[in-house]
């Protein structure tokens, strides 16, 4: 992971899977969690790879007070937007503000979401890739 105080960081090509249903996001944590100071905003990118052909992500965070009790995952933007379906890339199209949701927290988790988009039982797979661009205050 490569990372400056206001610039971009990669995470790359990890394995992610959904459940065997498509009513239920399954989330993958990408990160440990990090600190939060002066964190403003970020705009995030997903790219999917080898996909077994019926399979949605989207990057997701949650943040802590205290490193061990987390709140729920959050999807990075709002819900179906910024999501990518089996193979290719989606670009983040704006800064999301994450002044109010870091606010008081110690740490923030960076993470990808999954889903099965066909009506199968069969759990779905891919390879992704996220960057995250950041901006501090």
């Amino acid at each position: 992971m490569a990372c400056d105080d206001s610039g971009s960081v990669t995470l790359g090509s990890r394995p992610v899977w959904s459940q065997k249903d498509t009513t239920n996001w399954l989330t993958h944590a990408l990160t440990e969690p990090e600190s939060t100071v002066n964190l403003a905003k970020v705009r995030g990118s997903i790219e999917n790879k080898s996909s077994t052909g019926a399979v949605k992500t989207r990057i997701a965070y949650r943040t802590t007070n205290d490193g061990s009790n987390f709140d729920a995952w959050t999807p990075l933007y709002t819900a179906g937007t910024s999501e990518q379906s089996n193979d290719g890339t989606t670009y983040g199209a704006s800064f999301v503000d994450l002044l109010s949701a870091v606010a008081g927290k110690q740490a923030i988790q960076w993470g990808v979401q999954v889903i099965n988009i066909n009506a199968s039982t069969a759990t779905e797979l891919c390879s992704v890739t996220i960057k995250l661009d950041k901006r501090h205050t």
